[in-house]
């Protein structure tokens, strides 16, 4: 039986952008990802990281906020709308990392996200 995560190495998909640590992805719930699937995530996780940023602090660990990628991941993938994303985005800010959200900030975030 699979943990609730599952963790796999697997290589960066754009070496311009990611460090040459290989990315962790999850197989979310038991489920490997697709390619498209994986191709979606990797994606969500470079804008969380290049352009979310909320601690507002370069050099943070490539890994530093893909703890939250499953939960955006899922919105995404079941049709949430950018203000249903923008509110997570929030919550994760305020919430977990201990920051003032910027709901305007993570507008912007999901509607990139949204547009993937």
């Amino acid at each position: 039986m699979l943990d609730r995560y599952s963790l796999k190495k697997e290589a960066p998909i754009r070496k311009d952008r990611l460090s040459e640590q290989p990315f962790l992805f999850l197989i979310i719930m038991g489920t490997k990802m697709n390619a498209d699937d994986l191709r979606l995530y990797k994606r969500i996780d470079e804008i969380l990281y290049f352009d979310w940023n909320p601690i507002g602090v370069s050099g943070l660990p490539r890994d530093e906020y893909q703890s939250y990628l499953p939960s955006i991941f899922r919105l995404k993938k079941s049709g949430a709308d950018i203000e249903s994303i923008a509110q997570s985005l929030t919550e994760h800010e305020a919430h977990i990392l201990g920051v003032t959200g910027n709901i305007d900030q993570c507008r912007l975030i999901a509607k990139k996200i949204k547009s993937l």
